[in-house]
């Protein structure tokens, strides 16, 4: 697969130190191990929030899904610690780990910001030893909220953590935050089509580490220098480097820890996302004469940029006349399944709506009911954005789902499993019955039934 295009050049960062970014390790830093818990602190900005040096902690970009926390001291000290997290919208308001989303609704989701929130207390277990102390976190519904007993995890997503203590601490030696990522490496070729000036260029990686950089020995000449360096001599030729990195592997969807890879040469400067190359994607920008590739990729730098002529200057309704002639049988394959989504169950003229998710659950969200207050509001006593029943229906996916007579807002969903056939019918009524023709429904209550 191909990547094309005539300009790739993202900016992925803009309050990290410029130490985050510097490519390899400084002199007697050690890189982390293939294979282990990936360490977010290096990525963010270390930080103290308290007077008097009683806090040290770390701000992120991004959001990060912390699952443990290790702080190292000089000495130990004096005075219990505790460990804060920055609480803003997560866990009432998520993105979710487990499944794509990409709707217009998780696309525009506030997920929080460094300003608007505060600090929670997290619930921990503290481990000691000699000046380390390791918080794993504890199930989140046991004590910070326990109305989310179908969402007890052990971790924190957070924008900022912090370690705290009532007195000052002492000299910090180092301070990690680990996600469940995990560290894997892969070697890249970067190729470009040499200008008649000589250039240098430098590569740095960001949510990962550049192991080791050398000329790319099909074409020599390129002087390899510290920290991600290296010079290209002037004169014509495909010359190119070698780069070994170590990237983070994520577990979940949508995650922050991704590794991305920026070259820098000028006006040239450029960056793609590790992840491309696991998935034995190239990527080529011909505006500025690079190719990158997984080092053991044989296809050769002529080979695309031809590929990449062929297809230049032609629009998409030129490209249709190259493609074979399509079917109805070929089109219906092509089309993709759609996927279970979740419904709107409300009565017309109610402030109240409810929500019918693809597991039978159903929701109701306080929004307007807290945003214009009305007779209603004071009867919306519970915690966060929505109230949420849980029926216990099958976990599996829903095997069908209609509604009455192929409009009506009455919603009927089937499972189907071996043994029984679960039917479930949605609909919602105003509590003191249905106004008549013309009438309005007059009382704000209604209920999902």
């Amino acid at each position: 697969m191909e990547r094309n295009s005539n300009i790739l050049a993202q900016v992925f960062l803009f309050f990290l130190p410029a130490a985050v970014l510097a490519g390899p390790p400084a002199a007697g830093r050690t890189l982390p191990a293939a294979a282990g818990a990936v360490d977010v602190v290096p990525f963010g900005q270390v930080m103290h929030w308290e007077k008097d040096n009683r806090d040290y902690g770390v701000m992120w970009e991004d959001t990060r899904n912390i699952f443990r926390v290790e702080i190292e001291f000089e000495k130990a000290p004096s005075t219990p610690l505790r460990l804060d997290y920055w609480h803003s919208q997560w866990p009432y308001r998520r993105v979710p780990r487990d499944r794509p989303s990409g709707a217009g609704s998780s696309g525009w989701m506030d997920v929080g910001d460094w300003h608007k929130g505060h600090w929670l207390r997290a619930d921990v277990s503290i481990q000691k030893k000699n000046s380390t102390f390791t918080f794993t976190f504890n199930p989140l519904a046991e004590k910070e909220f326990k109305d989310l007993k179908d969402f007890s995890v052990r971790y924190r997503c957070t924008l900022k953590i912090r370690v705290v203590s009532s007195k000052p601490l002492p000299p910090v030696r180092a301070l990690r935050a680990f996600t469940d990522s995990v560290w894997r490496p892969i070697d890249f070729l970067l190729r470009w089509k040499s200008p008649r000036k000589a250039f240098s260029g430098r590569i740095k990686v960001f949510n990962g580490y550049l192991e080791s950089l050398k000329s790319w020995p099909e074409a020599g000449n390129v002087s390899i220098g510290k920290e991600g360096v290296f010079d290209s001599p002037a004169g014509g030729g495909i010359r190119g480097v070698i780069g070994g990195i170590l990237y983070s592997e994520t577990k979940g969807y949508h995650s922050f820890d991704g590794t991305v890879v920026t070259v820098r040469c000028g006006e040239r400067t450029f960056s793609f996302a590790a992840s491309d190359l696991v998935r034995g994607e190239r990527i080529f920008v011909p505006d500025f004469g690079f190719l990158v590739t997984r080092a053991n990729d044989k296809i050769s730098f002529r080979e695309v940029e031809e590929s990449c002529l062929r297809k230049k200057g032609q629009n998409l309704y030129d490209r249709v006349f190259e493609a074979p002639e399509q079917t109805f049988s070929q089109a219906w394959r092509d089309m993709p399944v759609k996927g279970h989504h979740d419904i709107p169950v409300s009565f017309e003229g109610t402030r109240q709506h409810f929500r019918l998710t693809e597991r039978g659950e159903i929701l109701c969200h306080a929004n307007w009911i807290r945003r214009l207050r009305g007779k209603d509001t004071e009867r919306c006593l519970w915690k966060g954005e929505a109230i949420k029943y849980s029926l216990g229906l099958p976990e599996k996916i829903l095997s069908e789902r209609t509604l009455e007579r192929g409009y009506l807002p009455i919603v009927k969903t089937i499972w189907r499993t071996p043994d029984v056939v679960f039917t479930q019918t949605v609909l919602s009524l105003p509590l003191h019955g249905v106004p008549e023709p013309g009438e309005r429904t007059g009382l704000p209550q209604h209920r999902a039934l």
